[in-house]
């Protein structure tokens, strides 16, 4: 690795990098991975290869996907495991993942079975949301017609009519 790719960097660049790296960058930087792996490809090769098409050759050495794997090539250079490399990137659940794939002959296999799983995943949120919104359209419709016509149309009824001469079902709306 150049030497000039090694950039320190402050607490709160790190934290902010870290926010920028969200799932659809973490994917499609896995899909890369997975993709040069298949080749043959040794990890160091393939985060070297990552870096320089997220830095257009050097070019964009402060681009963000730039900046975060400049660092895991330099950690993973300095002797750490990939997983140890990308442990100030990525949330637990892809850690764990990369932890278990890592030395295996199945990296791709591994990785890309959990990106299935992920979507799947996903799938399933927006279904369950998806399904829970009409129900919760339909009970603030009740409650907001319910508040509406005990506010409105009761006040309305009782001055054409006492409510003590209510009988029946109007009776409940009078509310004893």
């Amino acid at each position: 690795m150049d030497e000039h790719m090694r950039q320190e960097m402050g607490p709160i660049k790190r934290a902010w990098l870290k926010e920028s790296f969200d799932q659809k960058k973490r994917e499609e930087l896995y899909h890369r991975m997975i993709a040069l792996r298949d080749t043959g490809m040794p990890i160091e090769e393939v985060l070297e290869h990552c870096y320089k098409v997220a830095s257009e050759d050097g070019e964009r050495p402060k681009a963000k996907m730039a900046l975060i794997l400049d660092d895991v090539l330099a950690k993973k250079l300095d002797g750490s495991s990939l997983a140890e490399a990308f442990s100030a990137w990525l949330p637990t659940d892809d850690l764990m993942i990369i932890e278990a794939v890592q030395d295996s002959t199945y990296f791709s296999k591994g990785l890309l079975d959990y990106l299935v799983i992920n979507e799947k995943k996903r799938k399933i949120k927006r279904t369950i949301i998806a399904g829970s919104i009409m129900p919760l359209i339909m009970i603030s419709l009740t409650i907001g017609m319910a508040y509406y016509f005990g506010a409105v149309v009761v006040p309305m009824i009782e001055e054409s009519m006492p409510s003590e001469n209510w009988r029946g079902m109007a009776l409940f709306l009078k509310g004893s």
